[in-house]
């Protein structure tokens, strides 16, 4: 990077120094041009002049009799004459002339520059692009690194939890002689591996763009209703109650089996993290250029320094709360990444009564019945 900006500097200056050095011909050139004018001209001017002003017929050189101071007078007012109408004479043609050189040499030397500039231009384009591309591949890999080590924490851990508990078993001792119960316990450490797993494979194809939305009409107040029941229980254990703001349908373009994740695991959250008893408000608003879907729940708060990091693979806002329900740590990062997939716009923010998760589907997405 310091060696490209060497360049720019090397190139700016040689463009100043080409400048000086044509100007300066410019000048030189011009300066020969009047002084050969001149040098050649005068003799005949000079000899012109002398000759017509001393020319004297016989009679008057019998007559006329001119004092040596008169006739040095003379030369001097001869010669005086004679460069103002050499100068009179040369000038015009001489303007002409530099001004002929001068266009000329502009010219060429403005596509010179031109092409200079052009190229140096390019060069500058180049390095910016390669340079955005180089700290693009570094933010990924960083991204990857803290990634797959997170990935290999969030597993450690119910493995081990699975190791002890099946030693235990087969050893028969202490409490895992109650075979029935820690079975029950491996299967829920099983299944909570077994989505980690899902979801960890979810990211890696669409981090790798093997993943296609496969597009197609979807009916959003249908698919949110659907997700509603799906977390049914939850919400009646909870004693949450649902209020609905959505026309009887509204249709975009999307993933369907996309949607349904990001939906699932939106409202989901909601509920988990919601307080016994809180409200959870649902609704879907038709606007000239987008759809837009809010689920907004009652009773919870997000520290504002943990707003922008919700987004984040395995970040957890609450430690203990999040293990306890069985999220992987993936689900507002897989929301986000299939979002962006379908170019939709998302927010996440604090209200005066809980936090509101807000989406917006482009007109191109979007499909009004």
């Amino acid at each position: 990077m310091k060696l490209f900006e060497g360049w720019d500097t090397v190139f700016r200056n040689q463009i100043k120094i080409q400048i000086f050095v044509v100007t300066s011909l410019i000048l030189l050139i011009s300066s020969a041009i009047t002084y050969l004018i001149i040098a050649y001209a005068t003799p005949v001017s000079y000899s012109t002049i002398v000759t017509s002003r001393f020319e004297v017929s016989e009679e008057q050189q019998e007559i006329s009799v001119i004092t040596d101071m008169d006739h040095f007078q003379l030369i001097i007012t001869s010669y005086q004459e004679l460069v103002v109408a050499a100068l009179v004479d040369v000038l015009p043609i001489l303007i002409l002339l530099m001004l002929v050189f001068s266009f000329f040499c502009a010219l060429f030397y403005s596509r010179y520059i031109t092409h200079l500039s052009t190229t140096l231009s390019d060069l500058q384009t180049a390095h910016n692009a390669l340079k955005q591309d180089i700290e693009r591949e570094r933010k990924l890999e960083e991204q990857r690194t803290a990634f797959f080590s997170a990935v290999s924490h969030e597993l450690k851990t119910p493995v081990t939890i699975l190791k002890g508990q099946l030693n235990g078993m087969l050893d028969g001792v202490g409490v895992y002689q109650n075979r029935d119960k820690y079975l029950s316990k491996s299967l829920r450490v099983t299944c909570r591996i077994e989505n980690l797993v899902q979801e960890i494979l979810t990211v890696s194809r669409m981090e790798s763009r093997r993943m296609e939305p496969q597009l197609q009409l979807i009916d959003l107040t249908r698919l949110i209703r659907q997700q509603v029941e799906e977390i049914d229980d939850i919400l009646v254990y909870k004693e949450i109650q649902v209020s609905f703001f959505m026309p009887d349908s509204v249709f975009i373009t999307a993933d369907l089996a996309l949607m349904q994740k990001v939906f699932n695991n939106l409202l989901s959250n909601a509920v988990f993290y919601s307080p016994e008893k809180a409200g959870l408000s649902l609704s879907i608003v038709q606007e000239a250029q987008y759809v837009e879907f809010q689920v907004e729940n009652s009773g919870s708060y997000i520290p504002e320094e943990a707003l922008p990091h919700v987004f984040e693979a395995f970040y957890r806002v609450d430690q203990s709360r999040s293990r306890d329900t069985g999220g992987s740590g993936l689900g507002l990062y897989i929301v986000q990444m299939i979002l962006k997939l379908h170019k939709a716009w998302f927010c996440i923010e604090n209200t005066d009564t809980g936090v509101r998760f807000t989406i917006r589907f482009p007109k191109e997405l979007s499909l009004p019945i």
